[in-house]
């Protein structure tokens, strides 16, 4: 028997465009989607804080570091710029396994939609750790400032 779990969140992020005359979706800032482990064209719910409305869409990639969240087509009515919102995918997984799954939860700066926090699980502890992702020549890395355990 399988079960349905949540895979990924991203918990109270910051609308910053909302574009009906695109055909659907919602664009989130590759930071993010590397973040929350989420992928181009992965289905996601998503719930917002200011009205209480949920539905599906799907991700599309939007350009990294810029901190945009955008829902597009007719998903657009449902927001407002400025609105808080969360973004959650979610797995099918072997009922058997379901104690050993853990999902992956960011926690963004809701004014600049970058990654603050991170939920991860150390030595059989859930541990919530307070970042900042910043690039250099290589590329991205995290810098974690502290844990910690929950």
């Amino acid at each position: 028997m399988q079960i349905e779990v949540l895979k990924s969140k991203i918990h109270r992020v910051t609308i910053t465009e909302a574009n009906i005359d695109y055909i659907g979706s919602v664009t989130i800032d590759e930071d993010l989607m590397d973040a929350a482990d989420l992928c181009e064209n992965e289905k996601v719910d998503v719930y917002n804080y200011r009205n209480g409305e949920r539905f599906h869409t799907y991700v599309i990639k939007g350009q990294r570091g810029s901190g945009i969240i955008c829902l597009n087509g007719p998903a657009s009515h449902k927001v407002r710029v400025g609105d808080e919102i969360i973004i959650a995918s979610y797995a099918l997984i072997d009922y058997a396994g379901r104690k050993n799954h853990k999902p992956t939860v960011i926690f963004p700066e809701t004014q600049t939609n970058r990654v603050k926090a991170y939920l991860f699980e150390y030595q059989g502890k859930i541990h919530i750790a307070a970042v900042d992702l910043w690039c250099n020549r290589r590329g991205p890395y995290l810098v974690i400032h502290s844990q910690y355990p929950r």
